[in-house]
């Protein structure tokens, strides 16, 4: 089974076959030996990938899995080849029509705003820091165009889905 995934702005192709024990998967035509273990209801993951052992923390939003590994996080966007296909038939130039929502991906403290309200943006830039859970996540921008509005302000806390700014 093939998946497209999108984390830190870098894609990845990836091909599972878990026919084998443990799992074999290619990322970007690479190897790699993983077995993915639930430890706990709460979205908390063992991961052992050419024996090293990580643990993680997934979880899935109507936009894609927010990852924490290492002390890191990251949002993770995840695509199966009968879902990127349809979207591949657009027209590389064709713009969202309309206004989008930019909501918040998880609870927590608003921290900084890098934009203001009228301001020209490009896809993949700096809208907004949210801290959670003693980390700072950056969310970005998944299309250009101008900052209409925004609804918070720095300090605030903000629940996840919250409408933070709307971007025409």
């Amino acid at each position: 089974m093939k998946f497209f995934a999108k984390a830190n702005n870098k894609s990845y192709e990836l091909e599972l076959d878990n026919s084998t024990e443990p799992i074999s998967v290619h990322v970007n035509g690479r190897l790699i030996k993983a077995d993915l273990v639930l430890i706990s209801k709460e979205d908390f993951y063992s991961l052992l990938v050419d024996n090293r052992s990580y643990q993680l923390f997934i979880k899935k939003d109507s936009q894609g899995y927010d990852v924490a590994i290492g002390g890191q996080r990251f949002f993770v966007e995840l695509q199966d080849e009968k879902t990127r296909q349809p979207r591949n038939l657009l027209k590389a130039d064709e713009k969202p029509k309309g206004q989008i929502e930019i909501k918040a991906p998880m609870p927590g403290l608003i921290v900084k705003i890098e934009v203001e309200e009228g301001q020209k943006i490009n896809k993949g830039d700096g809208l907004v820091i949210i801290e959670a859970m003693k980390m700072e996540n950056e969310v970005r921008a998944n299309v250009g165009g101008i900052i209409k509005q925004i609804f918070k302000k720095e300090e605030e806390t903000v629940e996840k889905d919250m409408v933070l700014m709307i971007i025409e």
